[in-house]
């Protein structure tokens, strides 16, 4: 028997392995021109080149200077900065690799922990597979974005804690608090899991007076070092986070669109594009086995009352984690941040959670004595894996075209970057696209002045005053302004207001570029 269930461990590791390989080299072969940049990876990629020439945790400001990042936590530019150092290249250069290994690292963890939630490998592997071919994971993970790292720390923590429910030590409970507090250094929404396993904790602690040494453990591991990077960011701008608090209450439309998104997060999306009315079939289906899987719950969490001396059940804490982790982001929307989409990169830790609580909801349906019940679950697995399976090779085919976002092969190709290069370092450059020039030439931005501040939802009062200071600077030769998307896709009203008296621009290759370049 203990032969038998030691070949068992061997295949699933093994077979997690192999998962975790494939996934990682198709991520790879997926992004020819690089991995994907938007606007945030400028900043995370800036802090991780000062950190490397010795400035901090800095990044360019338009103004011609380096300023404090504070708006980000700092512990996924630490980790471009130390992956630039192991292979001896620049960050942008060395994410190529780092983020097929955080995708296979995450696929590997995944199963580990649907494992140690179900106590079945086959589910596990399941899991695993369902993550490394599917469209949003390998979507996720190309871009130089923070999610992946976090998404790394936050399965380990679950990890920790479905062992530390085996195995109640301080130890455990402390390792557990640390994995939380690095998840929130690498994104603030890893507040949420402070906030989950503190709870989980405290009721611990409340129901068996000997688990007090274990929560005190918990908040030596957890609460340091947010501590200090909250107490810096205060004293560095006033601001926690380089947030400010505004009532801007969430659109009932980004809800929606939102709880669609978590509903068809297992929904083969190629299927929906090919027959709309499917993607509000796989919602509502969604949204039935959501509303069965609550009442499941209730009914659990019901007979754990009626039995004080009970042991918490293991799908307790991501239970309680997606639903923190929704309030914490309709609060965020309302409070801090309008602009906020609801999309698969904000979304991807429940699209975790919701998988892992779907395979131990399946392996339930599996145990049942009713053939029937048994039957649709395998047909259901027969059928929609692949399905899911063909979302992530078309997502593949997609991504591999011509670069993600700023790393597009037009952009990177583009002659513009050499004229930059040889523009005076004391002038100024205004751009609707200022990440694209920090990446590229690593020189001061500012953003092309827009009458919405997309954050607090409302109009900018300064909208004006700023927009004659631009131009004022263009026509004394103190500056340029380079539109890269503006004049392609942009509102022309817009775009004859911003170049109202500027006189024709310069283009070169598919950018306009107004003012003197000497």
């Amino acid at each position: 028997m203990n032969a038998l269930r030691g070949k068992t461990w061997v295949f699933f590791v093994g077979g997690l392995v192999l998962l975790s390989v494939i996934g990682g080299l198709w991520l790879s072969t997926s992004t020819p021109y690089g991995m994907g940049l938007v606007n945030d990876s400028a900043v995370y990629v800036s802090g991780a080149r000062n950190l490397l020439a010795g400035k901090g945790y800095m990044r360019l400001s338009g103004d011609l200077g380096l300023k404090p990042i504070t708006h980000f936590p700092p512990l996924f530019s630490l980790t471009l900065m130390l992956a630039a150092l192991v292979s001896r290249s620049d960050p942008l250069v060395a994410v190529r690799g780092l983020m097929p290994m955080l995708f296979g690292l995450n696929i590997f963890l995944l199963g580990g922990w649907v494992r140690l939630l179900g106590r079945r490998q086959d589910l596990a592997l399941l899991a695993a597979a369902l993550w490394a071919f599917s469209d949003w994971g390998l979507n996720l993970h190309a871009y130089v974005l923070s999610e992946p790292l976090f998404l790394t720390f936050f399965l380990l923590a679950f990890i920790i804690w479905a062992i530390y429910q085996d195995q109640p030590r301080p130890y455990w409970a402390g390792l557990n608090g640390l994995l939380a507090s690095l998840a929130y250094l690498t994104r603030y929404a890893g507040a949420t899991l402070l906030v989950t396993f503190g709870l989980l904790l405290l009721g611990y602690a409340w129901r068996e007076q000997r688990r007090r040494k274990d929560l005190q453990r918990w908040l030596i591991g957890a609460l340091p070092l947010p501590a200090l990077w909250t107490f810096y960011t205060w004293r560095v701008d006033t601001a926690l986070g380089n947030r400010q608090v505004a009532w801007h209450p969430i659109a009932l439309e980004t809800l929606r669109y939102g709880l669609q998104n978590s509903l068809n997060a297992l929904a083969p999306d190629w299927l929906i594009r090919l027959f709309p009315p499917l993607g509000s079939l796989f919602s509502a289906l969604g949204l039935l086995a959501s509303l069965a899987l609550v009442v499941g719950i209730g009914v659990g969490m019901w007979r754990m009352g009626r039995q004080p001396k009970a042991a918490l059940p293991r799908w307790l804490a991501p239970v309680l984690f997606g639903g923190i982790y929704w309030g914490f982001l309709i609060a965020s929307i309302s409070l801090l941040d309008a602009s906020t989409p609801l999309d698969d990169r904000i979304l991807a830790p429940l699209y975790l959670t919701l998988l892992a609580l779907s395979m131990v909801a399946l392996g339930w349906l599996l145990q049942r004595p009713a053939r029937g019940v048994r039957l649709a679950a395998l047909v259901g697995i027969g059928v929609g894996l692949p399905l899911l399976v063909w979302d992530g090779v078309v997502q593949g085919q997609t991504l591999r075209q011509e670069g993600l976002g700023l790393a597009h092969r037009e952009i990177q190709t583009t002659r513009l970057w050499d004229l930059l290069r040889q523009y005076p370092a004391g002038k100024y450059v205004y751009s609707d696209r200022p990440a694209a020039i920090h990446l590229y030439v690593e020189r001061p931005c500012l953003p092309l002045p827009t009458p919405m501040n997309p954050v607090q939802a409302r109009l900018r009062p300064d909208y004006a005053e700023d927009l004659a200071e631009m131009k004022t600077r263009i026509r004394a030769g103190q500056a340029i302004l380079v539109l890269f998307d503006l004049h392609r896709h942009g509102d022309p009203a817009y775009l004859s207001e911003v170049t109202a008296g500027l006189g024709e621009p310069r283009v070169v290759d598919f950018v306009w570029v107004y003012g003197t370049m000497r």
